[in-house]
């Protein structure tokens, strides 16, 4: 393998690892920009979007985000008041047993619709 087919491979785990991780954080409730930035920037160090700024990093998140709907199939939407969320999974990306589903449809039952994220 040479050394540019060694670079994409890494810058693509790279954008792979950022998309994770704002959906992970998305995943947890609303989040501006900033916040998902600090997200992924916590978890992959200060060089995670190669240290670029301004419009350049807003190009780098954009593209990031247009990854997470045309790989994921996840639709992240921005909310007035809330800031970006999960409007659609397309492909869920959990796996769960299905006693794990159960106790999540048991948890469901005790929540009414004006309990406080009830979603």
């Amino acid at each position: 393998m040479d050394q540019s087919s060694e670079h994409k491979t890494e810058s693509r785990w790279r954008v792979l690892q950022r998309c994770l991780t704002i959906v992970r954080r998305t995943q947890q409730g609303g989040a501006k920009r900033n916040d998902l930035l600090s997200a992924v920037y916590q978890t992959m160090g200060d060089d995670a979007y190669g240290n670029t700024t301004g419009s350049a990093l807003t190009k780098r998140f954009d593209r990031d985000r247009a990854s997470i709907r045309e790989k994921l199939g996840i639709e992240l939407r921005y909310e007035r008041g809330h800031g970006y969320v999960i409007r659609d999974w397309g492909t869920s990306l959990f796996d769960l047993p299905d006693a794990d589903i159960k106790s999540l449809a048991y948890l469901a039952t005790l929540f009414v619709d004006n309990t406080p994220h009830s979603q």
